[in-house]
């Protein structure tokens, strides 16, 4: 490893499990709980079934660019398919969602030992994130993480998410440095290790979480591979 000046990091399931704080599932829950009060004639697992349908639908369309995670863009749309779009209901919902995504988030504990750590060596930190920046910002507040990181790049900032090359070319750029002068961490080999590697950056493949038996391509292959965040103070 060269002179390294930057390191970045993936959020969701690298800084925090995105599965075991059930941010997901029970945020989606919550929101169209939400709806089905302010309109009792609908079911629950009606609405909830009409709005998973319409995420997916979102999802297949746009498989590439941010809008493919924006909640906002799945409750307008869910409302649309539901003959009931209101502004003010729309806007209630998602803050509904994002309430209940971020209560339930808790940063790995080895992840703030080492971030303090980089820290205090001097290192410029980030984040390289998919999703929309209002929102991953809440994520990292969440974590209690936010105050490491002098970059913080999301994917609706260029437009496309990872593993296209453009958020980690931005990334780089707000981070004054070049790709060999830098470090990727992610759990992910195909959005986070992929794009990074052929960019010319140091990659660190967290293995551990849902991804730790991923068949990995060579492209995919990590400069180094660790299972928790404590390993990197043999390289830093």
């Amino acid at each position: 490893m060269g002179k390294v000046k930057a390191i970045f990091f993936d959020l969701d399931d690298t800084l925090y499990s995105y599965k075991a704080s059930n941010s997901k599932i029970m945020a989606e829950i919550k929101a169209i709980e939400y709806f089905c009060k302010k309109h009792p004639k609908f079911k629950l697992s009606d609405m909830f079934e009409v709005f998973t349908s319409v995420k997916q639908g979102i999802k297949k369309r746009f498989p590439d660019l941010p809008v493919r995670c924006d909640r906002g863009y799945w409750i307008v749309e869910f409302l649309r398919a539901e003959h009931n779009f209101d502004k003010k209901l729309a806007n209630e919902i998602l803050n509904e969602f994002w309430k209940v995504s971020c209560q339930n988030i808790q940063g790995y504990y080895d992840a703030k030992i080492i971030l303090q750590y980089l820290k205090k060596k001097g290192y410029k930190l980030g984040v390289i994130t998919n999703g929309i920046k209002k929102w991953q910002l809440k994520r990292i507040e969440a974590t209690g993480f936010k105050k490491y990181f002098d970059i913080i790049a999301t994917t609706s900032e260029v437009g496309y998410e990872k593993p296209h090359k453009e958020i980690f070319e931005f990334a780089l750029k707000q981070a004054k440095v070049k790709p060999f002068e830098a470090v990727m961490i992610g759990d992910n080999p195909v959005r986070d290790i992929a794009p990074a590697n052929k960019l010319g950056m140091t990659t660190v493949w967290l293995r551990r979480g849902k991804r730790y038996y991923l068949p990995i391509k060579a492209k995919e292959k990590a400069d180094y591979t660790i299972k928790n965040f404590l390993e990197l103070y043999k390289f830093f």
